[in-house]
């Protein structure tokens, strides 16, 4: 056999064998990258096998622990099985939000003072049927049962058909909520009661059936049965929760790691002043605070947010490198209203606070505006301008 191998190398013109050790050399330097440099890596944990394929991307809902964190309800038009399960596939194709939760005016008459006791999450241009609705969260569907309707069509020509809601699913979860995903497209629903999901699966398809102007997920958080702002539960910051990289920079103090570190990502001392300031209101820096609603960390994420962390970081939450690390992945990746002034130096140090505190912690107005000393948190990061224009000292 050696023989044949050799009599038809000798055989080949000369620029084809050329082109035939070329290739092979190419593949030595490869190899000896995997073994030498990779494999290590893989023994030692730095690198995570099963994250090789995710690099770059979110994570997809099979490799990570969705247990006790609510996900983005809107998949991609892409799935992945596992068994006889169907997850969305990719990054959520939208996370924009057309209407918010509470007051609102009536999208049919124009007229205000209408209430939405949802979160709406646009098509963001995708036709009815072309994207996933997964279940935000692991639990058991109670609607729609064997005979309920679910063939509303999704051009909104019946505004009654589900009562309004056009084809929904309402699920059940551990923790005593419920939420409701409405609107969706003819006939696309998967589920009914009694069935068993995971956060990610896919349950149905964006539509725009029932009382609808537009392809979109009426999207509803119920806790003990009275609705409740899902922007508590779900995140735009952190739609599938995933460990991020950062510079950290650790100080002498909480105070100065939060700083420095804060300043090395590239955010200017007017913003690291108004973050720090909400931060002190919160926790005096602290990432082990725990409030009286289960509040946590060194900004008090509640709720989907403090799940968000716990599933990023598992029992090393409290840690406050990880905590500043969960707080530069939500500023950076969210659409909030403090995000466009992160490196502004211009804008005034009690405006970026309170900007902070309105667009990305989102307690409510009165809460963020209060000047008692115990809560002042515009004057607490005005008091710190100095110390983080002086280097954090």
């Amino acid at each position: 056999m050696e023989g044949t191998k050799q009599s038809l190398m000798g055989k080949l013109p000369l620029k084809t064998k050329a082109i035939i050790i070329g290739i092979a050399m190419g593949f030595i330097p490869m190899l000896l990258f995997i073994v030498v440099i990779i494999t290590p890596l893989i023994y030692l944990d730095i690198i995570d096998v099963n994250e090789i394929g995710s690099i770059g991307g979110s994570l997809s809902y099979t490799q990570i622990d969705t247990t006790n964190t609510s996900v983005w309800p809107v998949g991609s038009n892409e799935v992945e099985n596992s068994g006889d399960t169907s997850y969305a596939l990719g990054d959520p194709a939208s996370i924009k939000i057309s209407s918010y939760f509470g007051t609102r005016a009536n999208p049919f008459t124009g007229e205000p003072g209408s209430y939405h006791g949802g979160m709406d999450i646009s098509g963001n241009g995708a036709k009815p049927g072309e994207l996933n609705v997964v279940a935000a969260k692991d639990g058991v569907v109670t609607y729609p049962y064997l005979v309920s309707v679910i063939d509303c069509p999704s051009d909104g020509s019946d505004l009654d058909c589900g009562g309004g809601y056009g084809n929904f699913v309402m699920i059940k979860h551990d923790d005593g909520t419920e939420t409701v995903y409405a609107h969706l497209y003819e006939n696309s629903i998967t589920v009914s009661a009694g069935y068993p999901v995971k956060a990610g699966e896919v349950i149905g398809k964006m539509g725009n059936s029932g009382q609808s102007t537009g392809t979109h997920l009426h999207f509803e958080v119920r806790a003990n049965g009275v609705r409740v702002d899902p922007s508590n539960y779900i995140s735009v910051e952190n739609p599938r929760p995933k460990k991020q990289t950062s510079t950290f920079i650790e100080g002498n103090e909480n105070v100065q790691t939060i700083c420095l570190t804060l300043k090395a990502n590239g955010y200017s001392d007017v913003a690291v002043a108004g973050i720090m300031g909400n931060m002190e209101m919160e926790s005096h820096y602290n990432p082990e605070t725990i409030n009286y609603i289960d509040c946590i960390g060194i900004v008090q994420w509640c709720y989907g947010r403090a799940n968000n962390l716990k599933n990023t970081y598992g029992e090393e939450w409290n840690l406050l490198e990880n905590q500043i690390e969960f707080v530069l992945y939500e500023l950076n990746n969210s659409e909030s209203a403090a995000k466009k002034y992160l490196t502004d130096d211009s804008i005034e140090v009690r405006t970026m606070a309170s900007k902070f505190c309105n667009g990305y912690e989102r307690p409510g107005s009165s809460v963020c505006a209060q000047t008692d000393p115990d809560h002042d948190r515009m004057g607490a990061a005005e008091a710190l301008l100095p110390y983080v224009q002086n280097g954090c000292n």
